[in-house]
């Protein structure tokens, strides 16, 4: 990352929001847990690829799209997340969607089709929920449907 866009390692870290990166593992650890299965090395990989880079995917993407409403929001910033500058947007949008590549990869490689279609499924939901011309957010019923589809 050049500091000409802006675009640090740091930056990149706050719009993944920290804070919210025990979320998905540990809905993924407890599937596992509750399934009676343990964990392999793939399930490991996948729990650690859901930190950082899975969540630099989904809210780079929708900081992208909250662009203007995050531009008034007093709350944003600090663990709020990053707000972007215009410049900034072209780049994280590459950056968010190359950030999902290694949970993907890894979840192809443990040959699991169920397993496979659901995280598949996961993501499709996550991006119709976030990107235009769906962004299913804040469309009533959709927006709570899909947000609890995603939990699951």
């Amino acid at each position: 990352m050049s500091r000409k866009d802006g675009l640090t390692f740091w930056k990149l870290v706050k719009i993944s929001r920290p804070l919210f990166w025990i979320y998905f593992p540990l809905i993924f650890y407890l599937g596992v847990l509750f399934s009676g299965g343990g964990l392999d090395l793939y399930q490991i990989l996948i729990m650690a690829s859901m930190t950082f880079p899975l969540e630099l995917a989904g809210l780079g993407l929708n900081d992208i799209y909250d662009y203007k409403s995050d531009l008034a929001n007093p709350r944003k910033g600090g663990i709020q997340g990053y707000k972007l500058s215009k410049p900034e947007i072209k780049k994280l949008k590459i950056i968010s969607y190359l950030a999902a590549i290694p949970t993907y990869l890894i979840v192809l490689l443990t040959g699991k089709i169920q397993f496979i279609l659901t995280m598949f499924l996961f993501g499709l939901i996550s991006y119709l929920y976030i990107v235009p011309p769906f962004r299913l957010k804040g469309k009533p019923i959709l927006d709570l449907v899909s947000g609890g589809l995603v939990l699951i």
